[in-house]
């Protein structure tokens, strides 16, 4: 008898994910990561590369120097998280035989599941916060204070013989990055919101003042000195592009060791200044939450 065997679309493309890394890290290495950007908008446009800290449990790994500008004075907070089961697990009803209501009994004997397992559900809450100072020729200029806030959904299958985990697994539901930044007396605030399912959400405002972010999915790789990217449908937040009034002002590009940003040179000073600390800031996000552009929070096809 034969027997048809099916490839769920998720597997199926990570499958052919994995081969295509597989395939450029045996064969041929890559030597750059960017996003595509207009000829234009790079051509009026300073280039500036960060460096991805290795070595992230001393603050001083945040330290920066991009032009006249310098990072300095980073305070990196250690991670929280708070693990909190569902309902039923906090209730007690699983240590429970003897129920006296006949649904709950029911639903009891369902969760416990008399094959020898349980399953549990769980949320993790997670933050962390983070600060910095950016410097403009030596002098103080911007300050950027944030807050990382998660949310993750797990699932735990035990036996209910020997209590031992089989099966303990998470998914991001929720990420977000609060920040206020403040530049002399102006405050603006910057918000990364990223949910399930939903498009990401980026805001930076100070009372009427407000920039608008773009996200850029495409990310491009140099491999033997030729830009290729990846499948189309494999698609990711990669950067960032940041504009006021319909004009480009910035862009970010997140991945690589080298990360990227560009600041439009006519700008002035203080602009210029802002739009560096709120591109750090979002870098340093994305390096102390390496979840927030997992491909599970992308929008489904």
């Amino acid at each position: 008898m034969a027997t048809n065997l099916s490839i769920s679309r998720p597997l199926w493309r990570s499958t052919l994910l994995l081969g295509l890394i597989a395939t450029l890290s045996s064969c041929q290495s890559v030597q750059d990561h960017t996003i595509p950007l207009s000829a234009d908008f790079s051509a009026a446009s300073e280039l500036y590369q960060a460096n991805k800290p290795s070595w992230r449990l001393s603050s001083s790994a945040y330290q920066q120097q991009f032009g006249a500008f310098t990072i300095q004075g980073a305070d990196v907070s250690w991670k929280t998280s708070i693990k909190a089961n569902l309902w039923f697990a906090q209730t007690g009803l699983l240590d429970k035989d003897e129920v006296a209501d006949s649904w709950l009994k029911f639903i009891a004997e369902d969760i416990l599941n008399r094959r020898g397992r349980s399953v549990e559900n769980y949320k993790i809450v997670k933050h962390q916060d983070f600060a910095f100072n950016l410097l403009q020729g030596g002098q103080h200029a911007v300050h950027s204070q944030c807050r990382i806030m998660a949310l993750d959904e797990g699932t735990e299958i035990r036996s209910l013989d020997n209590s031992s985990s089989q099966h303990d697994s998470t998914t991001r539901k929720h990420s977000y990055m609060g920040c206020l930044v403040s530049q002399g007396n102006q405050v603006w605030q910057l918000i990364a919101d990223s949910r399930k399912g939903e498009a990401n959400y980026f805001a930076m405002t100070s009372g009427d003042l407000q920039l608008q972010f773009k996200p850029v999915n495409e990310k491009l790789m140099l491999v033997n000195q030729q830009y290729i990217s990846m499948p189309e449908w494999f698609k990711q937040q990669s950067g960032l592009t940041i504009h006021q009034q319909g004009l480009q002002l910035s862009a970010l590009s997140f991945d690589g060791d080298k990360p990227k940003i560009w600041l439009r040179k006519v700008l002035p000073t203080n602009q210029q200044a802002l739009l560096l600390t709120a591109s750090y800031s979002l870098l340093m996000y994305d390096w102390l939450d390496e979840e927030w552009r997992s491909p599970s929070l992308k929008i489904p096809n």
